[in-house]
């Protein structure tokens, strides 16, 4: 006999499977291919803490097309210092939510203190600021989220929060295809390297992801000299 944790379990995976193959499942796709109710199917959504079948597609349906479209970004941008640098003109002393997990919670303490001196309202990555952010904004843009992850397992779910609070989402992580890339509107991937404690090597992801900042600040500044002359 299946119990309700598996069935739920193997609606999710149906889900991923076909959106995995292009395709956008309906709840009666589903409930028909695994013999199920719609009603369980539904049950299924809220188990994985959707608020529905609609809001489970509609966010694994992102989660799964943003890969392409980080991997076409960064071989136009292989740096990622235009792609940060134009990320905060269009924020331009608009408000920034940033979060650093890891050893670049440093770049996290950076990007606040040198945004903050650049005039924006910059504030570590909190769901209920975010929320508050998009009640004030109204229908405009809540602002700008910057995520700071090698792996991007553990900001991920910030991401897709701040997405739905009407943010626009870079991540800054390992590569395109870390949850937390998949999951923001633009990924800029930094070389990565772990070494033993005692190597005294050092974290190239960390350093890298530092000297991004400061040198999309420096073309920020061209920027915004270049508009301020017209």
């Amino acid at each position: 006999m299946t119990s309700a944790s598996d069935t739920a379990r193997l609606v999710y995976q149906a889900v991923r499977s076909h959106l995995k193959a292009g395709d956008r499942p309906t709840i009666t796709d589903i409930s028909h291919e695994l013999g199920v109710s719609t009603s369980t199917a539904h049950r299924a959504a809220k188990a994985y803490g959707y608020l529905g079948w609609s809001d489970m597609v509609n966010r694994l349906r992102h989660y799964y097309r943003r890969a392409e479209q980080i991997e076409h970004q960064a071989d136009q941008d292989p740096n990622g210092i235009d792609l940060l640098a134009e990320a905060l003109m269009r924020h331009r002393g608009g408000r920034v939510l940033v979060l650093g997990i890891g050893d670049v919670e440093i770049c996290q303490k950076l990007l606040i203190y040198r945004l903050g001196e650049l005039g924006f309202a910059v504030m570590p990555y909190a769901y209920e600021i975010a929320r508050a952010c998009q009640r004030q904004a109204g229908s405009e843009s809540s602002g700008l989220a910057l995520f700071c992850n090698e792996s991007g397992l553990v900001c991920w779910q910030a991401a897709l929060e701040c997405n739905q609070c009407g943010f626009e989402t870079v991540a800054i992580t390992a590569n395109s295809r870390t949850p937390v890339a998949r999951a923001a509107n633009l990924a800029i991937a930094i070389k990565s390297t772990k070494s033993e404690r005692e190597a005294y090597q050092p974290n190239l992801f960390a350093a890298g992801s530092l000297a991004l900042v400061e040198h999309a600040i420096a073309r920020y500044h061209l920027l915004c000299e270049a508009h301020d002359s017209r």
